[in-house]
């Protein structure tokens, strides 16, 4: 039994010191810097010289496991040198190609989106509409891809430092004022007249935190001088921005205009029924050059008197507002608007007019706002003007009995009378005239509708 145990511990030293020797002999030329090709660590297994280090000749009798320890050891020890000799003269190498040039790239992205989006959430823009999340997680993600291959070599100590870093930071940019006289808050208002009714509003647009109260610091309009006397309601959301809220109170009355006109007579208008889908508006804003018209129920089509679609053509789908803009102060709108066939007789809406004064004087409330707000914020326009007044004329003219059959019927009568009668137009009587004028030009107006109005 013993010999047995013997010979089974003597086949498997053998196989390993032949294993190593095989493995050994397949890095002839490594070795200390003072030998030559082939030389180890103490000249053994050289050249055929298999002498054990007491100088005996090996023989059947002399033991294998010492010489298998010497041979693994040697063949171990004596790659790692020539390995660790590579990596030090590549080593400046791969830091220059895969970790600077890239980090360098990257980093210099990343700063340049965190400038320009820094206020993006705060100025009512939704994270999923502008993705400054995902942005921003993906150039992480490419700043730390080029730091991967090497990040088990970076020492110990230069990582704690990187993560003590990044703590820090952290720890600042959650607790810190994210605004500052340097960098703002954007605030959104506006004021809005109902010429109507007379009533007067000043809405307030900005984060819900801010115009809420809260435990630390009253809401942004506490410190106005016009809020002390006067209900102010809001609202944590806003229809005009996302993830923004909403305040509006009573405010004092602005001079938009070059006299001392009344509000009631800043908007001319009219708004006329000439078909079951069809009305036909004129619009006129003191002392401005952008006017609009709303409508509850969406609109199909729109045409301007001698103008054109800001962006070249009329888009295909319903609408539910026409902003109409003009180069000209004081000037009329003629607008015809078309409405689908299946969306109902009765159409309600506005007609409104927008100014945008920032000369002092001009609007109190817009003032009042820039005055006592904090220095870390600054007044914005809520919408294309500072100040909108809007009157419901749409409500009241769209009941008109004109219908586009008739008008059309007395155009073609007149029209043919007039070619067969030898110019006899010229003499018909002038309500007659007027009339016939009123319906050629409406009949011009409406030669692009013919075939949509079923008529």
């Amino acid at each position: 039994m013993y010999s047995n145990r013997c010979t089974e511990r003597e086949l498997f030293s053998l196989l390993l010191s032949l294993g190593a020797m095989l493995h050994f002999d397949d890095y002839p030329t490594l070795g200390q810097p003072n030998g030559a090709g082939g030389d180890h660590l103490n000249g053994e297994y050289q050249n055929g010289d298999h002498e054990g280090t007491n100088g005996e000749e090996p023989n059947e009798r002399t033991s294998l496991l010492q010489r298998a320890h010497q041979a693994i050891h040697q063949h171990i020890a004596t790659p790692a040198l020539g390995q660790a000799s590579k990596s030090r003269s590549t080593w400046f190498a791969e830091i220059l190609f895969s970790l600077l040039f890239p980090s360098i790239l990257a980093s210099g992205t990343m700063i340049m989106l965190l400038t320009a989006l820094s206020q993006t959430l705060a100025d009512g823009n939704s994270p999923m509409t502008v993705p400054v999340y995902l942005a921003i997680g993906f150039l992480s993600v490419l700043l730390a891809l080029p730091i991967a291959p090497v990040a088990h070599r970076i020492h110990i100590g230069a990582s704690f430092f990187l993560a003590l870093v990044v703590f820090t930071t952290a720890i600042y940019s959650l607790t810190a004022f994210p605004f500052s006289p340097l960098n703002p808050l954007k605030v959104y208002a506006q004021q809005t007249i109902d010429l109507d009714s007379g009533i007067n509003k000043v809405h307030l647009v900005t984060l819900p935190s801010l115009n809420l109260y809260n435990k630390d610091q009253p809401p942004l309009w506490y410190s106005l001088p016009s809020t002390q006397r006067q209900p102010v309601f809001c609202s944590s959301r806003s229809k005009e921005k996302d993830g923004l809220g909403s305040c509006e109170w009573p405010g004092l009355v602005p001079n938009v205009t070059l006299d001392s006109t009344r509000p009631s007579h800043w908007i001319k208008s009219s708004v006329t029924k000439i078909g079951r889908n069809v009305a036909r508006f004129e619009v006129q804003g003191r002392n401005t050059r952008s006017c609009r018209i709303y409508s509850d129920v969406p609109m199909k089509s729109v045409r301007v008197e001698g103008g054109h679609w800001e962006n070249g053509s009329q888009t295909e789908e319903e609408f539910n507002e026409i902003r109409l803009w003009s180069r000209k102060w004081d000037e009329t709108f003629r607008v015809l608007v078309a409405w689908p066939d299946n969306n109902g007789a009765n159409r309600t809406g506005k007609i409104a007019c927008e100014w945008a004064e920032w000369d002092l004087g001009k609007i109190p409330a817009i003032d009042e706002l820039r005055t006592f707000l904090p220095p870390w914020t600054v007044v914005s326009k809520l919408a294309d003007g500072l100040v909108e007044a809007c009157s419901n004329d749409i409500d009241g003219h769209l009941d008109s009995t004109i219908t586009m059959r008739l008008m059309r019927s007395q155009y073609d009568f007149l029209k043919n009378h007039w070619q067969t009668g030898g110019g006899t137009f010229l003499g018909v009587t002038g309500g007659l005239a007027e009339s016939c004028a009123t319906i050629i030009s409406i009949h011009e107006y409406l030669k692009p509708y013919y075939k949509s109005l079923s008529l």
